[in-house]
């Protein structure tokens, strides 16, 4: 029933649309990015490390800018609501369902466990299925949320496009997932009108300008996560801006 309780929280704190809009904003920026890559007359794995790190700089950008557009709130830099748990790449939140982001090289597997995801994991300890020695379970937040995560698994094929877009919640000792499934068919899920918000959100989402050059007076973002393309022999913890 975890799974299933899990999947009913996002259904019901975050609507359709929403989702659609996010997916339609993941595929969007990798499509810009890898077309970017091909432009400078790169091909293979050299166009697909480009592809990945400039999709992960603009999805840095306009996601936490359409989560604000949607009603939603960016957790950046804070704790996990409830914990004492930092998290330092930009969360979205959309009531009781705390949303980030994570690349994978095969669909179904998981994604490097740097700080953020593995304090984002304990925030599911509600939700776990993987049993626990007795006073070993990580401490409950204190308020009811669950930690999802979007997955993009890149093309092999095509430094333009996904292989697979999922979404999924992490087991708290980040040894499997909760749940894991296509997001095209996780959204497909949804009932008629459900979760469908009546707040002041705008009818259509916000169309951000995806070119990849810096605006004058803003340095290059040093996130806290290097893309899982680059393989530049990260550990997969959190990278601290200088």
């Amino acid at each position: 029933m975890s799974a299933d309780d899990v999947k009913r929280i996002i259904r019901e704190d975050v609507t359709k649309s929403q989702l659609i809009d996010i997916a339609d904003t993941l595929r969007s920026t990798r499509k810009t990015a890898g077309q970017h890559a091909s432009a400078m007359g790169l091909a293979g794995r050299s166009a697909s490390r480009i592809a990945g790190f400039g999709a992960y700089e603009l999805q840095n950008i306009h996601l936490p800018a359409l989560t604000i557009a949607h009603g939603g709130t960016v957790i950046d830099g804070e704790n996990f609501p409830g914990t004492e748990l930092r998290t330092y790449q930009p969360i979205s939140q959309f009531g009781r369902t705390l949303i980030g982001k994570a690349s994978i090289p095969d669909p179904g597997e998981l994604p490097t466990q740097n700080l953020t995801r593995a304090n984002g994991a304990k925030v599911n300890v509600k939700y776990a299925t993987t049993g626990y020695l007795f006073g070993c379970e990580p401490a409950a937040p204190t308020e009811d949320v669950i930690y999802v995560l979007l997955l993009t698994c890149r093309d092999r094929h095509d430094p333009e496009a996904y292989a697979e877009v999922a979404i999924a919640a992490l087991e708290p000792d980040f040894s499997g997932y909760i749940f894991y499934e296509l997001l095209d068919a996780f959204v497909a899920g949804y009932a008629d009108g459900s979760a469908e918000s009546t707040g002041d959100v705008p009818a259509t989402p916000i169309a951000p300008d995806f070119g990849l050059a810096l605006r004058k007076g803003v340095s290059l973002f040093q996130g806290s996560e290097t893309p899982d393309e680059l393989d530049l022999g990260a550990t997969g913890a959190d990278k601290k801006s200088p």
